[in-house]
């Protein structure tokens, strides 16, 4: 047999025989790299700003950034610490919604909002009950 060609007579590519020989290049593909992914700076600007208005997360930390980064992203921030802080504000009042976390806020979005609605047209004096 002529060094160079296989048993079947093709030609063997000197990289692959390099690459399968190797120690190093053994190695190195066994071995898993793990690359730390850029944090969002405006999802762990609003839990802060979370934690700092009596809004504790409950649950799981990565449900509540993933519930967080979606009211990001549906929201924006501003709209975003606007729902944190009428969350914060209903607490303990009669007939609003119980929220405690993101995840719940995320979910209880438009109960939240349904509330404030009833409670402006209580005070105007609308009633649509009649």
């Amino acid at each position: 047999m002529v060094s160079g060609l296989t048993q079947n007579g093709n030609k063997k590519l000197p990289e692959l025989v390099d690459t399968i020989t190797s120690k190093e290049t053994i190695q190195k593909k066994d071995t898993k790299v793990s690359v730390a992914k850029p944090r969002n700076k405006d999802l762990d600007n609003l839990i802060e700003f979370s934690k700092e208005n009596n809004f504790p997360l409950q649950g799981t930390v990565r449900g509540n950034r993933y519930s967080a980064y979606n009211l990001l992203k549906k929201f924006g921030l501003e709209k975003s610490r606007k729902l944190v802080m009428a969350a914060v504000k209903c607490r303990g009042k009669p007939y609003s919604p119980t929220i405690s976390d993101f995840t719940q806020l995320y979910k209880k979005i438009g109960d939240l909002i349904t509330y404030y609605v009833k409670q402006k047209d209580n005070l105007e004096g609308k009633n649509y009950d009649k």
